[in-house]
């Protein structure tokens, strides 16, 4: 059996002929969290590029595909440059195409974004209360992070969210930077979920992998 070293690129991957988001959603919505409003995730890459958006907007459309279910999707940067305070996210969040899916997307244009910007970084309180009234709105609340790799701002939340998925991109993510986004996860008191494989172009069987 292969064992890779800390440089080494994650390849693996489980095989699901069903929505591959379908069972993850099962998964860590059934995590027992402290009690409140929507359930708040935050999704982290280690790098540019290993596709959080892409999981952010699937994540959201599997859930938006019952009516009943009230979705936001946030784009984390947005957000922080645009927001004043809790009350204004009703202005912010636009529904998309799917009734039951809402967004902060970015293209927002507003006065100040420098100094809201400037404010989102300074206060964990705002964060807090920005993101509680999200909680309050929304039975989901999925936030697109930056990557660790390019700003902090990503562990600026995660001690106020609920969980942290972390996208790993096949080929090329390694299992060194997946440790080390683990562990800053874990200082900045987050909960981390789970790992989400990307952009895996073929799936090995379990049997086949030794192979490799």
């Amino acid at each position: 059996m292969h064992t890779l070293n800390a440089d080494e690129i994650v390849t693996a991957v489980r095989c699901d002929p069903n929505s591959p988001y379908r069972g993850l959603i099962y998964s860590i919505f059934q995590i027992p969290r402290e009690t409140r409003g929507g359930h708040v995730i935050a999704v982290i890459s280690t790098h540019p590029g290993a596709g959080t958006t892409h999981v952010v907007r699937a994540l959201s459309m599997e859930l938006g595909s019952h009516p009943v279910n009230q979705v936001v999707r946030v784009d984390l940067r947005t957000l922080a440059g645009t927001v004043r305070s809790g009350e204004d996210l009703i202005y912010l969040t636009k529904q998309t195409w799917q009734p039951s899916v809402h967004e902060i997307a970015p293209g927002i244009q507003v006065s100040g974004a420098e100094e809201n910007s400037s404010y989102w970084h300074a206060s964990l309180e705002h964060r807090r209360d920005c993101i509680d009234q999200l909680a309050e709105q929304f039975q989901y609340v999925l936030f697109d992070c930056p990557s660790i790799s390019q700003s902090g701002e990503a562990l600026g939340i995660v001690s106020l969210v609920d969980g942290v998925l972390l996208v790993a991109e096949a080929n090329r993510t390694t299992k060194r930077e997946l440790h080390h986004a683990e562990q800053l996860i874990d200082n900045a008191g987050g909960k981390l979920y789970g790992i989400i494989l990307n952009k895996q172009r073929h799936c090995v069987p379990r049997w086949a992998r030794r192979l490799f």
